[in-house]
């Protein structure tokens, strides 16, 4: 009803007013000197350039950090690229739930630096570990019997920075690696999906022999889209 309502302070070294400059929006607070201050001033055209240069120089670095992430090793540097201008960048302090189980998940996470564990159940004896290049929350996107439920709690061991790829970025530019995603979802609480190729021998009988991935050699790829990667196996 006209009375002006304190919603938040700045110190030196904060930055206030750029809503204005990026959405071309009206100002929307008051801001008012508590103190005497020295303020910096920028013009829109020159905040936008400096942003510009930085989303560039981030999302170069990230591009060439996803190259060590084996998940994304049989994409092109093209796709990768595509993947790194997605990603948004994230830093956890020591300690802190980066994901809760039970939670909904509607993002998942590529460590690029840190360590972290997983726990399931309120149990305190981790049952899993992450490192840089390891990644994780595509349970909750991929996995149809999740319905969307986080399944275990990642806590933080040292301060981390992940790369984050929201659910749209996920269906929108991982297809080649989509069905690895899956079944490595599914396989969750077993082996990994990765490790092992279901091979249907016989259309009528359905039966499913079993080998390892390091049992077979690679051949020549007959096809690639955006829902996987078709290639020549032998034994």
């Amino acid at each position: 009803e006209g009375k002006e309502v304190k919603v938040a302070e700045w110190g030196k070294g904060q930055l206030v007013g750029e809503l204005a400059l990026l959405f071309n929006a009206p100002r929307a607070a008051t801001v008012k000197a508590k103190t005497d201050a020295v303020c910096w001033a920028i013009d829109r055209f020159t905040f936008r350039n400096i942003l510009k240069d930085v989303s560039q120089a981030a999302t170069k670095t990230n591009a060439e950090f996803l190259k060590k992430v084996k998940l994304l090793q049989a994409l092109t540097q093209a796709e990768r690229n595509k993947i790194a201008e997605a990603l948004e960048e994230k830093v956890f302090a020591k300690g802190s739930t980066i994901i809760k189980q039970g939670d909904h998940g509607d993002c998942m996470y590529i460590v690029k630096s840190g360590a972290m564990n997983a726990y399931v159940d309120g149990n305190e004896e981790s049952v899993h570990s992450y490192g840089p290049g390891d990644f994780f929350g595509e349970k909750a996107l991929m996995d149809d019997q999740s319905k969307g439920i986080r399944a275990a709690t990642i806590i933080c061991d040292t301060e981390a920075i992940l790369l984050q790829l929201d659910r749209n970025a996920v269906f929108g530019l991982l297809g080649p690696i989509h069905d690895e995603l899956k079944e490595r979802s599914a396989n969750y609480s077993s082996q990994k999906a990765s490790d092992v190729a279901l091979v249907t021998t016989n259309a009528k009988d359905w039966k499913c022999t079993e080998w390892k991935l390091d049992d077979l050699k690679k051949g020549k790829v007959l096809g690639k889209g955006s829902f996987g990667i078709v290639c020549i196996v032998t034994d």
